[in-house]
């Protein structure tokens, strides 16, 4: 691999991988790997095909600078060789020093990230996206993409939805007015009180008295 290979890491998205591997399985081709293959079996555009897949896949190493299939393209195909075609994609695409100094980056994450950061003068999305590739050909497992391909099943799908509703922003509820309390009818009362101007002020004074005994239960003063 030339040098210039050598200065760049894959960042390859995992479902591409997973995609392009079965399509390969299913039937292998013969021509040029185009921007219209991949828009088509991605399910992308073929600016971004052109850009962001082909130059990949030569990096990788499964096309060539013609982008046709290589044997080793051939290889990755089937289950047997597929860890050792990703230990041949490790020792070609990745420095000594990386694989002598993190030889479990799933487990060594944040350290693996790290030393893509530093070394390639990448932010975190960068480093994150070759820490990715570097782990899935690491564990070269040939099963890997049964779950990244795996439709989400109904029940996943229901609570997701149900979690989507869940979340909406419920209408806001009319307060609920205190009831009104009417006041206390009040009571108005005429009296009309004919004393005999023979009473003596003893006997008037006596008549109020009566008075004020018999009615005070009926007014009661506002504080």
């Amino acid at each position: 691999m030339d040098e210039k290979k050598k200065a760049k890491y894959p960042m390859l998205a995992l479902r591409n991988w997973w995609i392009i591997r079965k399509k390969f399985i299913e039937t292998f081709p013969k021509g040029a790997i185009t921007d219209n293959y991949l828009a088509a079996i991605l399910g992308m555009n073929k600016k971004s095909a052109r850009s962001n897949v082909i130059p990949e896949l030569e990096l990788i190493g499964l096309i060539d600078d013609k982008s046709k299939p290589t044997e080793l393209a051939n290889r990755w195909r089937d289950d047997n060789e597929y860890p050792k075609v990703c230990e041949e994609i490790k020792q070609q695409v990745y420095p000594r020093e990386l694989l002598d100094a993190v030889s479990d980056p799933a487990g060594e994450r944040e350290s693996t990230e790290s030393w893509f950061r530093m070394n390639k003068k990448v932010g975190k999305p960068a480093a994150r996206r070759m820490v990715t590739f570097y782990i899935l050909v690491s564990k070269a497992d040939p099963k890997g993409g049964e779950a990244a391909l795996k439709p989400p099943s109904k029940e996943k799908k229901a609570k997701s939805q149900k979690k989507e509703k869940t979340e909406e922003v419920a209408p806001e509820m009319p307060k609920e007015e205190a009831p009104l309390v009417s006041a206390p009818p009040s009571i108005h009362i005429d009296l009309q009180i004919h004393i005999s101007p023979e009473a003596t002020p003893e006997q008037v004074d006596k008549i109020f008295e009566s008075i004020a005994k018999h009615f005070k239960e009926f007014y009661s003063p506002h504080k």
